[in-house]
């Protein structure tokens, strides 16, 4: 699995057509992750069992085409229904690394 974490950013200063959204491309279709040849280790490497997620802040930045190779789950801000649920969690979580 791996996580690109605000993938919506990664093309900031990249003309159309560049950068890490672009090179993802080949690495997303089935038949080409197979066999894609990876610029940085500068060789063939199979991606086709590797789990891709990236996390977004707005959608608008991401291309059609990388889009369409994703499934997209929108996650809402929490709201004030949430909290205490949040916090219960929040205060398990300190109380089990406190012991």
């Amino acid at each position: 699995m791996v996580l690109l974490d605000e993938l919506d950013k990664a093309n900031e200063g990249y003309r159309v057509g560049r950068g890490i959204q672009a090179l993802l491309l080949g690495m997303l279709e089935p038949e080409t992750a197979r066999r894609h040849t990876d610029v940085f280790l500068k060789t063939e490497c199979d991606f086709s069992a590797v789990m891709w997620i990236a996390t977004v802040n707005a959608l608008s930045t991401i291309s059609a085409p990388l889009l369409s190779r994703m499934r997209v789950l929108i996650l809402r801000q929490p709201g004030r229904e949430h909290l205490e649920v949040i916090a219960e969690n929040v205060l398990a979580e300190i109380s089990r690394q406190w012991g």
